[in-house]
């Protein structure tokens, strides 16, 4: 028998990425290690022999992982304001497809401002139509679908706009302070380039100021002593590649008051002449608070001296009639926030006034003086006006000035006016003029303009004529700009120019051009020169994209400084950033994507796409969107043949037009019409297939295939070829081997394309031989399938168990898959399901079987067992079988105690059963035996175990105890524990006393402490007390007692002396035992005689025995009358001693016939 396998009906061998390995005969295994798309598709094995072929075909899906084309923004950061897109193209990976974009790493979220677009089903587009800082990051494009994931990430770099801190200064400083700003950067790409100016103007160094930076990012600018020229506004100016920033602070100088010079002339002042002098403030903050001294004392307090305010920042000090007492220095003090300043005038009055009076001709005058009449005539006196002037130096436009005119002499009244230039002042705008008394006049302007230049006349008018002077105001005039601008957006290539010319303004000029707030630097192509005094040309031969931007020209002259600026705006062409479709060429039904990005080039921008030089737009297939003003994409979900061609993004504006171009090729495999066999065929008779490919690029080549295998001669097949396109198979005559699939192979550059029909013959059944894998276990699952790939249909498939047909009730399914298979499966083996399975496939042809027998391993089971319901009693004998009723034979039995085999233990033992069991023994059952036996049985088939419990019944052990190691004395007291050490409870604790119960009267108390100890007290231990007291612990399992004796020291108790008679006769035999009835041994027995301890050995009289340890005898044998007196009988032992007295009376001879003899007896014991 050979075995082959078959991919998409084309034989294959072990390669890199399949494993062919060859089981058995009859098993042959194919293995992919790593599947993969390519590997999709249908999988036959095919197996033959002498008789014939037979196949099976299974078809295998691959979930293909997304694969996504790789993207990128822009090589150059963007700038804020531009726009970006990007385009995540998912060229590879099963339907449907789910694409998310994430910003480092995390969702998307609304005001970020990124707009995302599905193209279909395997693209989305990404827009960012106003970048801004925020946005710069990671942009990652996640794609998933049935078969897993894919991620591909790029980075959105963004110039960000420089961020200053605000900065201001303290407050208002006054001259000579130090000030300092610091500009800190603290946002913005580097480098960065920090630059400061004054009022909208570059730093220039008579300003004082000093800039520099600290690390890159801060730059310090220090005022070392603050000067009035130094207040205004500061600018700290940020830019980089993004952009510029800018912050302001303004600085408040305040200036101390600026006193105009003044006097009272060069002459003295006659005494009653008038006089006057003007005090003004021309620099300073205001307000100002003037005030006038003389010698140090307030004029307001001097008679004859008047002040009158000429304005907010001047005051005239009149003296209408001067006296000598008015002489002196007056000082006039100027005061504001900043300070104060002063100035003084010496006033010298010349003598007494005289007398002085004006008459008009015709006029008569009486003048009586004491009695004395006579007359006094003189002529009119014409007004006399004391010089003034604007001072030495000339007035910068913006001051303040002011000037008095004042008459010292000449008639009243006098009228005073003034002119400019000979025109009444009242005319000129700007210029106030104040009374300051009956003879003074005062002129004062504000802010000093240039018109305001030329000659101020004071003129003073009375009766008698007048008088005039005049002062010349010199005003230094700022350069004025005449206004200029480009002509339009200027287009590159184009020539420009422009001209600044100062229409106002003191020479000498200095004229400079700058180029967005900097020197024009060389590269820029920009020339500039001189045209006159008060003209500058620039000019630009040919615009380039480099020179849009602000041109400001610089004017200054001794009175300060001009700009004026002009925008130059370049009309700059469209410039693309380079696209291509991702792959070569891509194959027809596949999503292709580009997109169109204007990186450069002046708004507004129409962008329109080309296919092959003409127009297109959305419809049939290809999809245009526009996002923005500046990204438009192209997609079309499905390539077809007709969509290869050039691919033209054409974006124009005011400046002109730039396009791009991407070739799209698409190969077209070829696709072949339906054909098949008319229906099943007989032998000898004529079929023919035509394969005709109607689609596919060319040149195309088709070849026939029978079963998979290039069609051999022997079997009678023939095939030609009618054009390009069509190739024709024939078999005259149809055998039985030529029942199989024919397939049509047609392939071109783009791939292959395959069409299949079967020819079927009718044929007898063939059923592919099987068989169970080994034998089952019970308790596993079975399957095995009947396949017949051959055979003519309708098929009938079923399953014989022991020739029988099945019984539902064994458990056993079976199940048809198609109409060439049948499935039986058992969920559940048991021993019952052993035995030949013969599957048998029967149609019209015929009928064949093949059997297959299934071998079933039973594993053991174990009869219940118990130790009992009770406990054992510690030392009873213990046996316990383990029988195995079923499983496959042989059997292995074994006993374990705790987890740990009982034949390693030396107290117990398991003896086999035959060969299906074995019994456990414990000869004497111990408490540490207490615990779980599991009887374990093993065969071939599996484990089988059962466990009981053992327990076993622990009998009370006491504690020993003793009373102490010597006799207690009487009156002790004396107290012993009974403990319980060990045993199962309940446990029942009892004393006793020489064997007897202890009864109440005994004086001995017994004390429970729980269940396991008790105490045995004697408060005052007496002789009756002593003995053994035994303690006594009982439970289910048995006692235990302890015994201890209670040892106590008793006196000896000694029985009464006598001598049995009254009175004893002389000569006669006495006797007297002196016995010890009770006492602790040993014991030391003494007589004494008289209280004289009785000496036998020198003393003949006595006679003393000791027939036991308790008794002694006294004999006295021929008893005389000296014998008579106290007999003493001492007992002593270790507890003390007593003692027992009789009185032995002796009668004479004479009395002793008298008397009878006495009765006489043995003491009882």
């Amino acid at each position: 028998m050979s075995i082959y396998w078959l991919f998409n009906d084309t034989e294959i061998e072990s390669n890199d990425e399949i494993t062919i390995s060859k089981i058995s005969k009859k098993v042959s295994a194919l293995t992919i290690e790593s599947a993969k798309a390519q590997l999709m598709g249908a999988y036959t094995c095919v197996a033959k022999n002498a008789a014939g072929a037979s196949n099976y075909t299974t078809y295998l899906h691959v979930n293909v992982l997304p694969f996504i084309a790789p993207f990128e923004f822009p090589s150059v950061p963007s700038a804020a304001g531009d726009s970006v897109q990007i385009n995540c193209h998912v060229t590879r990976g099963d339907l449907p497809l789910r694409i998310e974009w994430y910003f480092d790493g995390r969702p998307l979220e609304p005001h970020m401002g990124v707009m995302t677009n599905n193209f279909g089903s395997r693209a989305n587009l990404l827009m960012i139509p106003e970048v801004q800082p925020h946005n710069r990051g990671r942009y990652t494009c996640a794609v998933k679908n049935t078969a897993g994931s894919a991620e591909y990430a790029a980075d959105l770099r963004v110039n960000v706009f420089p961020y200053i801190t605000p900065f201001d200064f303290e407050g208002p400083v006054s001259s000579g302070d130090t000030v300092q700003l610091a500009c800190l950067v603290t946002k913005g790409d580097p480098p960065l380039m920090i630059k400061w100016f004054y009022n909208g103007e570059p730093l220039t160094p008579h300003l004082g100021a000093v800039t520099g930076m600290f690390g890159q990012k801060t730059s310090i600018l220090s005022i070392n002593s603050v000067k009035p020229i130094n207040r205004g506004r500061y600018t700290c100016l940020a830019s980089n590649q993004a952009g510029t920033a800018s912050y302001s602070a303004d600085l408040h100088v305040n200036v101390r008051p600026q006193i105009l010079a003044f006097d009272f002339g060069e002459d003295s002042v006659n005494a009653g002449d008038f006089s006057t002098v003007q005090c003004a403030v021309i620099k300073g903050d205001s307000p100002v608070a003037i005030s006038w001294y003389l010698n140090h004392t307030e004029v307001e307090k001097i008679p004859g001296i008047t002040v009158i305010k000429s304005g907010a920042r001047s005051q005239v000090l009149n003296i209408e009639n001067v006296q000598a007492g008015h002489s002196g220095p007056y000082t006039c003090v100027a005061t504001n926030a900043a300070g104060s300043t002063n100035h003084t005038a010496l006033l010298t009055v010349n003598g007494e006034p005289p007398l002085r009076l004006s008459i008009t001709l015709a006029d008569v005058i009486l003048c009586i003086c004491f009695h004395i009449y006579y007359f006094f005539c003189s002529s009119p006196v014409l007004p006399q006006i004391m010089p003034f002037s604007f001072g030495d130096e000339n007035v910068f436009a913006g001051d303040s000035t002011v000037v008095t005119c004042a008459v010292v002499k000449g008639d009243s009244p006098i009228s005073i006016s003034w002119l400019f230039n000979g025109t009444e002042v009242f005319k000129k705008e700007g210029v106030n003029v104040f009374k300051a008394g009956a003879r003074a006049s005062s002129l004062s302007i504000d802010s000093v303009r240039a018109e305001h230049s030329g000659g101020y006349t004071c003129v003073a008018r009375n009766a008698a004529g007048n008088d005039n002077a005049t002062a010349y105001l010199q005003v230094n005039v700022m350069p004025l700009i005449k206004p200029f601008e480009f002509e339009g957006p200027a287009s590159a290539g184009d020539p420009v120019q422009l001209s600044c010319h100062v229409t106002k303004g003191d020479p000498p000029f200095t004229i400079e051009w700058f180029f967005d707030g900097e020197p024009i630097p060389p590269h820029l192509g920009v020339l500039t020169g001189m045209f006159g005094h008060r003209s500058n040309i620039l000019s630009i031969s040919q615009v380039r994209p480099v020179n849009r931007g602000r041109y400001t020209c610089s004017v200054s002259n001794p009175a300060g400084r001009a700009i004026y600026a002009a925008d130059l705006l370049v009309n700059v062409v469209p410039q693309l950033s380079p696209f291509s479709f991702s792959e070569d060429s891509v194959n027809a039904g596949d999503m292709a994507a580009i997109q169109c990005t204007v990186v450069k080039g002046d708004s507004p921008i129409h962008i329109v796409w080309l296919f092959n030089g003409s127009d297109i737009s959305s419809g049939d297939g290809v999809t245009v969107m526009n996002a923005g003003t500046r990204l438009s994409s192209l997609s079309i979900e499905s390539v077809k043949a007709e969509n290869s061609g050039e691919y033209t993004c054409l974006a124009r504006n005011a400046a002109g037009a730039s396009n791009h171009s991407a070739y799209l090729h698409v190969n077209v495999i070829p696709h072949i019409s339906h054909f098949e066999f008319e229906g099943p065929a007989s032998d000898g008779e004529t079929v023919g297939l035509t394969c005709h490919v109607t689609k596919g690029d060319l040149p195309l080549t088709i070849a026939w295939y029978f079963d998979s295998k290039p069609i051999v001669p022997h079997l009678g097949i023939s095939t030609s070829q009618v054009g390009h396109r069509v190739n024709v198979l024939s078999i005259p005559s149809v055998r039985s081997t030529n029942g199989g699939r024919y397939t049509c192979v047609a392939t071109n550059s783009a791939g292959s394309a395959a069409y299949a029909a079967d020819l079927h013959v009718n044929v007898v059944p063939y059923i592919t031989p099987f068989e169970f894998d080994g034998p089952a276990s019970a308790g596993d699952t079975v399957q095995i399938s009947c396949n017949v790939p051959k055979g003519d249909k309708p098929l009938q498939i079923f399953w014989l168990f022991r020739g029988e047909i099945l019984n539902q009730k064994l458990g056993i399914s079976t199940f048809p898959i198609g109409d060439r298979a049948n499935f039986l499966s058992i969920s559940f083996v048991t021993e019952k399901h052993a035995g030949n399975y013969t599957c048998q496939a029967s149609n019209p042809a015929g009928t064949v079987e093949h059997s297959s027998e299934l071998k079933v391993n039973v594993p053991p089971e174990i009869l219940q067992f118990t130790f009992g319901d009770k406990s054992v009693g510690a030392g009873y004998f213990v046996t316990v079988p383990c029988v195995v009723l079923g499983g496959d034979r042989p059997v292995h039995v074994h006993w374990f105690f705790e987890g740990h085999p009982v034949n390693h233990r030396g107290d117990m033992s398991a003896e086999p059963l035959g060969d299906s069991g074995a019994i456990l023994k414990i000869p004497s059952v111990e408490a540490s035996q207490a615990g779980e036996y599991t009887c374990r049985a093993r065969n071939r088939a599996g484990v089988a175990e059962l466990s009981a419990q053992l327990h076993v019944t622990v009998r009370p052990r006491l504690l020993p105890f003793s009373f102490g190691e010597r006799p207690l004395n009487p009156d002790q007291v004396v107290t012993v524990p009974c403990g319980v050490t060990e045993g199962d409870r309940p446990i029942l604790l009892g004393w006793a006393f020489n064997g007897e119960p202890i009864l109440p009267h005994m004086g001995v108390n017994v004390i429970s402490l729980g269940e396991r100890s008790s105490i045995l007290s004697i408060g005052a231990v007496a002789a009756t007390h002593a003995g053994n007291y035994s303690c006594t612990a009982t439970n289910e399992a048995g006692s235990d007692k302890f015994t201890a004796t209670l040892v106590v020291k008793v006196l000896p108790l000694i029985l009464p002396l006598t001598f049995g008679k009254e009175f004893t006769n002389s000569d006669d035999l006495v006797m007297v035992s002196c016995v010890v009835q009770k006492g602790d041994t040993p014991l030391t027995i003494e007589w004494l005689f008289r209280a004289e301890p009785i000496d036998q050995f020198s003393n003949a009289d006595f006679l003393i025995a000791h027939p036991g340890d308790r008794i002694s005898t006294l004999t006295i044998t021929s008893v005389r009358e000296r014998n008579a007196g106290e007999y003493m009988c001492k007992a002593t032992n270790p507890a003390g001693s007593t003692n027992s007295t009789a009185l032995l009376k002796i009668i004479g001879k004479t009395f002793r016939q008298l008397l009878d003899v006495l009765p006489f007896s043995f003491p009882l014991y």
